[in-house]
């Protein structure tokens, strides 16, 4: 009969609302809980900082604890997370992993080629990482039984990105590349990974951890051919061979998540349909009711971002409240007060779509600049399909956002405008071939945008500037205001 966790005697479990939804056992409401629960936003943490390198707070049980705690002090959450780092793996292989302010992790000796993989060790896990172990159980007991305990790990792909690019990467280049150029090799590597990676849950398991979650966080630099063959595979035998050690062990399995960030509804669907976890975790980009549709009974766990405008909580609410408190007002005057205080929100969100439809438009110009840049003509071919195609792939992702803030405008506005973006899209076509003179004109453009500029300006375009919307004119000058900023950023880069 599989123990449960009661050979470290912890306490009785009182919220178990996250072990019942995973269960599909009804629930009162949705349980809640957060990825980064422990970290900078608390004061309480910036003060442990203060005192402690990141990865002494990580292998320190007592600090891990602390750090773990206090979130769940502050709110009523429905389970927490060990307070750890997917990065713990690589450095028990061997590798040296620094926390540097302002940068984040930096692996200073990456693996460059095949040949360095000679370097890696394979570690004892329940003694070269028992930090973590031992900070579970403390955790657990501290806990009091207050809610259930998550432990975690990078899943094989995500860690191997970190090894080979030698930290961050908004592109993780290196370890794309070894994926074409060392096929054979990357598997090896990711098979070392993963060994390590179920040992290391195991451990977790029997250290107290009540869920376990595994960590694609590198999952978008993936394309389905690549989910395929570089992560699906280990997510599987990472599932199974915990399982089975859990099971030879004769300790009780517990709830598995799989979080391939950033990964498309294909993949999402491939995993889905192994059945080895019992929940998939989606990112902010993921439409729930699609999921729900295309992965079936299947439960997941949603990763809300608080990033990119997005706006959690509807103020509309508020303002009806605070217009309907004051009897004493004419019911117009009532109205007309409310329909003001709608108006602020009104404009603040054009305001908030306009900046991101620049933002867009601004993604979109810097794709075709560097599908222009004289840097390819350098390349071999295959590394210019490889960069082209890139390119065209994040131009295709970034049409698919749609924003749109209409302005109305008359036949001549618009006529005006169109001859606008045509003489600044061919300032973007004349790039590559003279950046000095395309700069020039886009000071001059950029001058005839202005009524007290310095230096010459374009008639022709002051001509058709002047016939726009004031709101077309706001965000053209903005438009070639980003264009001579990436003009002087690829000239400052030139003369490194």
């Amino acid at each position: 009969m599989p123990l449960s966790m009661t050979e470290h005697n912890f306490p009785p479990l009182q919220n178990d609302l996250i072990l019942k939804t995973i269960r599909g056992e009804p629930v009162d409401r949705v349980p809640v809980w957060i990825m980064r629960q422990a970290g900078r936003y608390l004061p309480e943490f910036q003060e442990v900082r203060a005192k402690h390198d990141f990865f002494d707070v990580c292998q320190n049980p007592s600090l891990a604890c602390e750090v773990t705690l206090q979130p769940i002090k502050r709110f009523d959450l429905d389970a927490s997370i060990i307070f750890s780092d997917i990065l713990t793996i690589p450095q028990a292989m061997g590798m040296t992993v620094d926390m540097v302010p302002k940068v984040g992790p930096v692996l200073p000796h990456p693996l460059n080629d095949p040949s360095d993989l000679s370097r890696l060790v394979k570690p004892a896990v329940e003694k070269d990482l028992k930090y973590v172990g031992d900070a579970i159980t403390l955790t657990r007991h501290k806990l009091e039984g207050k809610v259930p305990l998550i432990g975690f790990t990078g899943a094989p792909w995500t860690l191997m990105g970190y090894m080979v690019q030698g930290g961050g990467s908004s592109t993780m280049a290196k370890p794309r590349t070894w994926l074409y150029k060392y096929p054979n090799d990357s598997q090896h590597l990711l098979e070392l990974i993963t060994d390590v990676v179920v040992d290391y849950l195991v451990m977790q398991v029997k250290a107290g951890a009540q869920l376990l979650q595994v960590f694609e966080s590198n999952g978008d630099y993936l394309n389905d051919e690549l989910f395929v063959k570089y992560s699906l595979p280990y997510f599987i035998r990472i599932s199974n061979e915990v399982r089975t050690k859990l099971k030879e062990q004769n300790i009780m399995e517990v709830p598995m998540i799989a979080f391939p960030k950033g990964a498309t509804m294909s993949s999402l669907k491939m995993l889905a349909k192994t059945q080895c976890y019992d929940v998939i975790g989606l990112d902010w980009t993921v439409d729930p009711a699609e999921a729900r549709n295309s992965l079936g009974i299947y439960l997941i766990f949603l990763e809300i971002s608080f990033e990119n405008s997005v706006r959690m909580e509807s103020p509309l609410p508020h303002i009806m409240e605070s217009a309907d408190c004051d009897s004493t007002v004419k019911p117009k005057d009532r109205l007309v007060n409310l329909l003001d205080q709608i108006e602020v929100h009104v404009e603040q969100l054009r305001r908030d779509a306009w900046r991101l439809e620049e933002e867009k438009d601004t993604l979109l110009t810097t794709l075709d600049t560097i599908r222009n840049n004289e840097l390819l003509g350098t390349l071999e071919e295959p590394d210019k399909d490889d960069v082209l195609r890139y390119a065209e792939r994040l131009s295709m992702r970034c049409l698919t956002v749609d924003v749109l803030v209409k302005i109305q405008r008359d036949t001549v506005q618009q006529e005006a405008l169109h001859q606008v973006n045509g003489l600044i899209d061919g300032l973007v076509i004349g790039l590559r071939q003279d950046p000095s003179g395309t700069r020039q004109k886009c000071a001059a453009f950029m001058n005839a945008c202005s009524s007290q500029a310095m230096g010459h300006s374009d008639k022709n375009f002051e001509t058709a500037i002047l016939g726009c919307t004031i709101d077309d004119q706001k965000r053209v000058k903005k438009r070639l205001q980003g264009l001579l900023d990436y003009i002087d950023k690829m000239h400052t880069i030139e003369f490194q």
